[in-house]
């Protein structure tokens, strides 16, 4: 879904195709997307973001490729069964944005 937004961005605005979809408004949500190839790490959060949101989702999603890049290589076929090692650290992650700001 995140992909098919981006590839509208490109197509009706001629926007550069080495971007990427990085945050969108609807109302009162906000939704902050980071990718690394081939992985998206989306954060969705109703209000107001921290200003350094985005950024730490980016350190984020590169620790977690420092860690785990080589269950994810670029051969992975999309299959979450195989990340279960790092369901802990998302968690962690998730539950320090939802409780602590």
């Amino acid at each position: 879904m995140l992909t098919a937004i981006g590839d509208f961005i490109k197509d009706s605005f001629r926007a550069d195709d080495k971007a990427s979809l990085e945050n969108l408004k609807y109302g009162n949500i906000n939704l902050y997307v980071q990718r690394r190839e081939p992985l998206y790490l989306a954060g969705v959060i109703s209000g107001t973001a921290p200003d350094d949101f985005g950024v730490v989702m980016k350190e984020y999603l590169n620790e977690l490729w420092g860690e785990y890049g080589y269950i994810i290589g670029r051969s992975w076929n999309g299959d979450t069964s195989s990340l279960i090692e790092i369901r802990g650290d998302l968690t962690e992650f998730i539950h320090y944005w939802s409780s602590s700001r």
